[in-house]
């Protein structure tokens, strides 16, 4: 199978997933294989059965994330090629259901989600691609991934082209505030 264009980034965040929500239980291969399947399976009910409603997001971001620490538990013993398929069928379903959502309610969960100046960062999508947004927002992608910081330093260029004197005096508030921090 095909690599992913970022098989060490990807496995990073599975096994820190796989620390973190899962460090405490039992390390059981069989069940956590049943368990990790179960999740994807929740995934797939909840992203075909909330396809354009954006009320189920952190629902299919906490399954998500559950069957991504399973995963990463499995890759931790037999290496990410083993856990690819599953990997790219989560990233493929929360592409789909977050390609399903419409521009301002991608905006308004990567809002959210801390992200800033979202309703400039889908203007230039070119044909065929899905917007910047599914990607910043798919949970399968964990938060040191460079392509998110990518996405989010383009939305703050365009702010700070389209809005010049609002990004300066933010710049000045910032300044002010550190300055004041350290008085």
């Amino acid at each position: 199978m095909a690599g992913t264009r970022n098989d060490s980034t990807h496995l990073a965040y599975l096994l820190t997933l796989a620390m973190n929500l899962l460090g405490w239980l039992r390390n059981d291969p069989d069940t956590d294989t049943r368990t990790g399947r179960d999740h994807i399976d929740t995934v797939r009910t909840l992203t075909t059965r909330y396809t354009g409603d954006q009320s189920a997001y952190r629902q299919i971001v906490s399954n998500t994330q559950m069957a991504l620490a399973y995963l990463g538990r499995h890759a931790a013993r037999c290496g990410f090629d083993h856990v690819r398929g599953d990997f790219i069928t989560l990233r493929v379903l929360c592409a789909d259901y977050l390609t399903s959502l419409t521009h301002e309610q991608r905006v308004q969960l990567a809002t959210m989600c801390g992200f800033d100046h979202a309703h400039l960062t889908e203007e230039n999508t070119k044909p065929g691609r899905a917007p910047a947004l599914v990607m910043w927002l798919n949970p399968v992608y964990g938060p040191t991934n460079e392509d998110l910081a990518t996405v989010q330093a383009a939305a703050n260029r365009r702010y700070a082209e389209r809005y010049a004197d609002l990004a300066d005096a933010d710049e000045t508030d910032a300044r002010l505030a550190i300055i004041r921090s350290l008085a």
